[in-house]
């Protein structure tokens, strides 16, 4: 049986626990299921990671291969992209808009603004390209793409079990509200900080966690946590920091409820998550979250009042109905994003790169 050509992906950094990542490593063991020689070059990567990854500088992606470009940020990357002769495709996972950033670091707004005024300089490089999220896709054709299709992420139970010595931790009688996102203006922290100030006084006996990543000097950080302080919530707003996919299950299987205010997001795999963990989920209608979460959870378009939301997040703790009119249109619209579902279009992928080849 003659080998399947290579289809190789390249991302600017493969890591660990974050959903572009998490895709990129799917991916390359569905086409190596399908037949096709496949491997993840990219600039850089974590220790656990090394031997998932080929580095680019010391190897070069052969020129004959089939690429898969994953673009999500300003890299030098897509001048290689550009060059490669071979076959390719693009797989845009969104760029948060700079104005989000420039308050807090003009350095990576530059950084954001360059990734996505460069997309359209890459539409005529690529015969047809996909978004995780129509939203996505939108964008790819006001970039000037011709051919773009919806490829959903891939989102379903972990299979990890939750770390026992944090689900005791929280198993002290608050109610648990949980936000997991690295800390970035675009995930909207201080409002989510600000509307908890209010549910509390409708019932002291709840706890805010912030699941993700905070960077030591970080501006916007430092605003959330001086919010925290302002608003006497330091022993009821808890900054986790990094989670292992361990405490991430903990923090899941202990909320009563999933909270985002996110202003910005091309997908959104935590809203999926939840819906794993029977976690309804309450959030902010803002970029793609309407089209990620279909019939589940419950929508708000409107933050103009912030205690009139922190009454919708308590009546979904505390009301058994309607709570479980939420839970069961979550368990339908989880179903849509299980890796089985999903899997053919890679299929259709690789074809489509095989007849790009042919031609």
């Amino acid at each position: 049986m003659t080998p399947r050509p290579a289809i190789h992906q390249l991302t600017p950094r493969l890591s660990t626990g974050d959903a572009v990542s998490n895709h990129v490593v799917w991916i390359r063991d569905c086409l190596r299921r399908l037949g096709y020689s496949s491997e993840i070059y990219t600039e850089s990567t974590v220790p656990a990671l090394e031997g998932e990854v080929r580095l680019l500088g010391g190897n070069a992606i052969p020129g004959d291969c089939a690429l898969v470009y994953h673009h999500c940020i300003g890299t030098p990357l897509t001048d290689l992209v550009a060059a490669h002769k071979g076959p390719k495709t693009l797989i845009y996972h969104n760029i948060t808009p700079p104005e989000f950033f420039a308050p807090y670091n003009p350095a990576f707004a530059e950084v954001l603004r360059d990734g996505r005024d460069g997309l359209s300089a890459l539409a005529g490089d690529y015969p047809f390209a996909y978004g995780d999220s129509l939203y996505n896709v939108e964008e790819l054709r006001a970039a000037g793409f011709e051919d773009c299709r919806v490829m959903p992420l891939p989102v379903s139970p972990s299979g990890v079990a939750p770390d026992a010595r944090m689900l005791a931790a929280l198993d002290d009688g608050l109610v648990n509200l949980l936000f997991v996102g690295r800390l970035a203006p675009n995930k909207a922290h201080q409002d989510l900080v600000e509307s908890f100030y209010h549910y509390l006084c409708m019932d002291d006996g709840a706890r805010l966690i912030l699941a993700g990543v905070a960077g030591l000097g970080d501006r916007y950080v430092d605003l959330v946590r001086e919010r925290i302080d302002r608003l006497g919530l330091k022993s009821r707003a808890i900054i986790t920091g990094h989670v292992s996919q361990a405490e991430l299950n903990a923090l899941f299987k202990s909320a009563s409820l999933y909270w985002s205010m996110s202003e910005h997001e091309g997908f959104g795999v935590p809203l999926i998550e939840a819906m794993w963990w029977d976690v309804p989920v309450l959030a902010y209608k803002s970029a793609a979250v309407a089209e990620t979460m279909g019939q589940g959870g419950i929508l708000f378009d409107d933050k103009s009042d912030l205690r009139r939301v922190a009454a919708l997040a308590k009546r979904m703790v505390c009301d058994p109905a309607l709570r479980e009119l939420v839970l069961a249109a979550q368990r339908q619209r989880r179903q849509d994003f299980l890796p089985d579902r999903i899997q053919p279009q890679i299929a259709t992928l690789a074809e489509a790169l095989m007849a790009t080849v042919k031609r």
